[in-house]
């Protein structure tokens, strides 16, 4: 697997050639930009940078979806990040997330 520094990916910022990361894996989301769900507006203004919060803030409750999706897009590792990275969710966030999922779910109508 390649791997790639933050500049590297910061150069991939345009509709022809549109790359991401999140968490330490860079994803090339040229082919995705005009089928994602979400309008490709989103995808432009993150493009070239870090998305790893994005993700989890408007994917809260897809984690299964959205991780089987993004591993297509796949083209590396990142091995030079922008900004020093958060410690690792302890367990509380994601816990949080699934609680608040379960409580949609059983109470939609």
């Amino acid at each position: 697997m390649s791997e790639y520094t933050w500049e590297d990916v910061a150069k991939h910022n345009t509709a022809d050639s549109l790359w991401v990361y999140a968490n330490d894996k860079v994803y090339d989301i040229t082919s995705w930009l005009e089928r994602h769900p979400g309008g490709k507006r989103l995808l432009l203004l993150a493009g070239g940078r870090d998305i790893t919060d994005l993700l989890t803030s408007y994917h809260p409750f897809s984690d299964e979806k959205l991780h089987k999706t993004l591993a297509k897009f796949e083209i590396g590792r990142i091995s030079k990040f922008e900004f020093p990275r958060y410690e690792k969710d302890t367990g509380f966030y994601a816990e949080c997330r699934k609680r608040v999922g379960e409580y949609f779910e059983s109470n939609s109508r």
